[in-house]
């Protein structure tokens, strides 16, 4: 599904693998990769594809994941246990108001890299690049 959203007074297009929304209007965002993918730690912080899609949606995002093509898993990256509740084995479930934290602050230091880029800041030593990487792939 394309996207396009606003952060800040730049608009951020890409493209959403899959969404899912149940009868009662909650959204659930996957993302799929081959094998691998950056953990609840890196979101928002490092990476930044995953709060971006859910952002997206306004609230009405409930969960984001990764689903992996090599051996049929998911990952639950974000999730909000207020909404749709609490699964076992999963880790990073977040009240609602954690959620709603970690969304703002996934858009204000994704903000912060993108004026980096703006600004021409590319120091391959700086942990800049592997963030900036990650937007360019959103």
């Amino acid at each position: 599904m394309p996207f396009i959203i606003k952060i800040g007074n730049i608009d951020l297009s890409g493209r959403i693998d899959r969404v899912d929304q149940s009868v009662d209007g909650k959204i659930i965002v996957t993302d799929y990769k081959l094998s691998s993918a950056p953990g609840f730690e890196k979101q928002g912080t490092e990476v930044f594809q995953i709060p971006i899609y859910m952002s997206f949606f306004e609230g009405a995002c409930v969960e984001g994941k990764y689903g992996f093509i090599k051996g049929a898993k998911v990952s639950h990256v974000i999730r909000n246990i207020d909404e749709i509740g609490k699964i076992k084995g999963a880790r990073n479930q977040l009240s609602t108001e954690e959620f709603k934290d970690k969304l703002q602050e996934s858009l204000d230091n994704a903000l912060k890299v993108i004026y980096l880029m703006y600004n021409g800041i590319f120091d391959k030593w700086d942990d800049v690049d592997s963030r900036i990487s990650d937007l360019a792939r959103s």
